[in-house]
Formats: C-alpha cells, structure tokens, sequence
C-alpha cells in the first residue's frame, strides 16, 4: 500500500471470547495487518476493566514493534492523570528507541475510569486539572528531552474526540495536535466535529498537515456467523453503559433519539453504528473534507475466530488502494 494511504486497526478487545488470548491472537492480527497493508495500528488502555484487558499501551506497543517492520503505533490513548510525566516520557524515549522515529504516535487523554482513579488514589474531582497540569509538563518535557527535541515532524501528538460537540477540539488544532473521532459517535456528529477542527485551523493557520482521523465500526453483516454479530452487539452495548455512566450516553447516537426514554439495545447500536460499506466511507470523507481528513480506523471486535469477519478486516487495505487507483484512473 502507498504510505500516503493511511488505514488505521483499532485494537482495545472489549473480551467476551475468553478463548482468545490478548497478547497471542491479537499480536499475531497485528502482524498480519502490516502484512494486509494497514499502515497504523491504535491501542487503548484501561487499568481496571475486566473486559479489556490491554493495561499498557506502551507493553503492547513494544511487543507489536518488535514483531514487525513498517507499521506505525499510536498510543490511543495515554490517561495523562496516571502517569509521572517525567518517568513516561522516559518510557517512550524507550518505545522510540525500539521503534525508531516515524513508527510511534502519542496521544493523550484525561481518562474516564472510575475505577482507575479509585485504584490509583485519584481524586475524580481533580483530573480535569491534573490532566491540564500534567499535558503542559508532557510538552515540556519532550520539549526538554535529547531524544524527541527537534523531532516533532517524525511524530503525531493527538487526542480522541467522544463528545458529539467537542469544543475542545479547536484547542486541541490551534495547538497544532490532531484528532481522532470516536467510532462510537455517528456520522451524524461529523459535521460538527468539524466546525470545532476548522476553528482550530483558522485560529493557527500556519498548519498544513491533515489532521483528522475517524474511527468506524466495520461488520460484514451477511456473511458473518451469528455469534459474531452477538460479539460486536454486547461489545457495543457494554461500551455504551461505560460511557452513560460519566454521563456522555446522549452524544454517541444518531441525531433525533432520545437514550433517556428508551431501551437501548445492543442490536439498535449494531445497526445505528455499524457498516460494511468502508470504501465509500473513506472516499465520502475524503471528497467532503479534503483539507483536514486523514483516515479511517476500524475498530477491530472480538471475532477473530470468525474467519469471515477476520478476511473482511485484512482484506479492507487491498480494496481502498484499489478503489483509488481506480478513481485515479
């Protein structure tokens, strides 16, 4: 695949096979996605749930690197309230050194977990500030460091973006990060995920990189087993009751639906969030936000043994690069 073809795999299994092992299964999908053509592998973190089982970003990240050649990392995202910033950075000068530069992106979050926060004697109601305090130190920081100063080309610092209105995206642009919006937010929300990076844009116009990425959720519907579309439901609805839970329930689903007053279900969010239509998606994107769009990230479920479902994620790099030549063409 062209490098200037991004297609992102998001791995952050929400496990309810527990026949499948994390760091097997899942490192060997990641192997064979370079393989496949995906040019960025994402991998999330929690500390405390037990359904997701990838702890550290950073471990998993490095095993991925050692185990392959071309593709690039993304650290999707860092719970800054948890981290010693001066002991994480030198734990990323590690992952580059291993990596090299070029192959690994830093994003950053506040995290929501109440669990985590319990676990690491957190105080709820100081992560907001502590998560400011600690990203002003993280640029510091690596502003500071031998390692990454005067690196800033060979890497992306970004964020992700849940809230149906994210106004904090047009900090996160005007500060020259990126963004990556949920693959639990509808494509309804797009369009006002934009509005907030284009002010970001225009408040520092002097940025020309593409800056935005969009998560989906890919399911081939009619050719998967049963118990696959039941994986991805409970997946979704066990991601949902998580988020309505910190209060951002409302924001994931399709305009006009009100989740306060109805019975959401894991089939109504397969069929609200879900699609098998990823070439259009990606050229649709393209054409409607030329200057800031960058790529997809599919989100890879808990279907791994469903070699129908595994084929059609693999086999999603191949068609997008095809479908572009053919439209170059």
């Amino acid at each position: 695949m062209e490098m200037s073809t991004r297609i992102g795999l998001f791995i952050i299994p929400i496990r309810f096979n527990h026949e499948i092992e994390t760091y097997r299964e899942y490192l060997d999908i990641a192997v064979e996605a370079e393989r496949a053509g995906y040019t960025d592998i994402y991998i999330g973190e929690h500390l405390t749930d037990p359904r997701e089982d990838i702890q550290s970003s950073i471990v998993f990240a490095a095993a991925i690197l050692a185990r392959t050649k071309r593709i690039t990392i993304n650290l999707s995202v860092l719970p800054l309230p948890h981290y010693n910033i001066k002991l994480l950075v030198k734990q990323l000068e590690d992952l580059f050194r291993l990596g090299g530069f070029g192959r690994v992106n830093i994003g950053f979050g506040k995290g929501a977990l109440k669990g985590d926060l319990v676990y690491l004697n957190i105080d709820s109601e100081s992560r907001e500030a502590l998560f400011e305090k600690n990203l002003l130190e993280l640029m510091r920081v690596l502003g500071e460091s031998d390692r990454f100063r005067n690196r800033t080309d060979s890497y992306e610092l970004f964020s992700t973006l849940i809230s149906a209105e994210p106004r904090g995206a047009s900090n996160l642009i005007s500060n020259g990060y990126c963004a990556v919006t949920s693959n639990f937010c509808h494509k309804s929300h797009y369009e006002t995920h934009c509005k907030y990076i284009m002010n970001g844009l225009i408040v520092n116009p002097t940025l020309t990189t593409k800056k935005w990425g969009v998560g989906i959720n890919y399911a081939p519907k009619a050719f998967m087993f049963e118990s696959s579309r039941h994986a991805i439901e409970n997946s979704l609805l066990y991601i949902f009751r998580k988020l309505q839970s910190v209060g951002l329930h409302t924001s994931m689903l399709q305009k006009g639906v009100d989740s306060s007053v109805m019975k959401v279900t894991g089939n109504f969010l397969f069929e609200t969030l879900c699609t098998e239509q990823v070439l259009p998606f990606q050229l649709d994107l393209k054409a409607a936000y030329p200057n800031i769009f960058s790529h997809v990230i599919i989100n890879l479920f808990d279907c791994i043994t469903d070699p129908l479902y595994t084929d059609g994620i693999l086999s999603l790099p191949k068609g997008i690069r095809d479908e572009q030549q053919h439209h170059r063409v």
